[in-house]
């Protein structure tokens, strides 16, 4: 990922928060030079290694499940908040149009979870992380059998994080008065998205 210096996000900690908070995540796989791509759910275990270890899933039906032979690099690509940025917000003369977003981008080598009781406590890891915040979360009934035949049509896998790159574009480059303005229009929005860059820009310690 190209990453100016002036955007380079090295906290783990909010790496992490963005993971988390975003658990959809792009798997992409490069075999023989051609990159493939499947959207897959994941968890964070941020205590796994020194940069985490994700789980998640796909289908056995999916070609790319192929790829998580316990030996191939994977990345996953995880996008966090990002708004449009209108050169008129700013006080300069000159200025052009721009996204401000948040990315994450892990690398490892998925290992494959084979073992039936290891893939259950997966997807009930999973379950039980998206569901959380819901007043009466729903859990996987395993004793109804057809859950069970479920799993043979999945593929699971870990990835310990052995590379982890980080990206929070969020006008670093711009004067503190520009960040404010910025700050401003977005916080005005309707739209969720901005609402959350606002946020961010706010808690970056260069707005302040």
């Amino acid at each position: 990922m190209y990453i100016p210096s002036a955007f380079a996000e090295t906290d783990l900690d909010r790496l992490s928060e963005l993971m988390q908070a975003y658990p959809l995540a792009s798997l992409v796989t490069w075999p023989e030079g051609t990159p493939v791509v499947t959207h897959v759910p994941t968890i964070l275990e941020p205590n796994r290694g020194a940069n985490g270890r994700l789980i998640g899933h796909l289908a056995k039906k999916n070609p790319q499940s192929a790829h998580l032979d316990g030996e191939t690099e994977a990345m996953l690509i995880f996008q966090g908040a990002h708004a449009y940025i209108s050169p008129s917000w700013y006080a300069g003369e000159f200025n052009v149009p721009t996204w401000n977003f948040t990315a994450v981008h892990a690398y490892g080598v998925p290992q494959p979870i084979t073992d039936a009781a290891a893939l259950c406590k997966t997807l009930d890891d999973q379950t039980a992380s998206y569901e959380a915040h819901f007043s009466e979360p729903w859990s996987i009934p395993w004793n109804d059998e057809r859950n069970h035949h479920m799993l043979a049509g999945l593929v699971a896998f870990e990835m310990t994080i052995d590379r982890i790159e980080g990206k929070f574009k969020l006008n670093q480059n711009k004067t503190a008065a520009d960040r404010r303005k910025v700050i401003r229009e977005l916080s005005a929005s309707d739209r969720q998205e901005d609402l959350a860059v606002a946020q961010l820009m706010n808690a970056n310690n260069e707005t302040k």
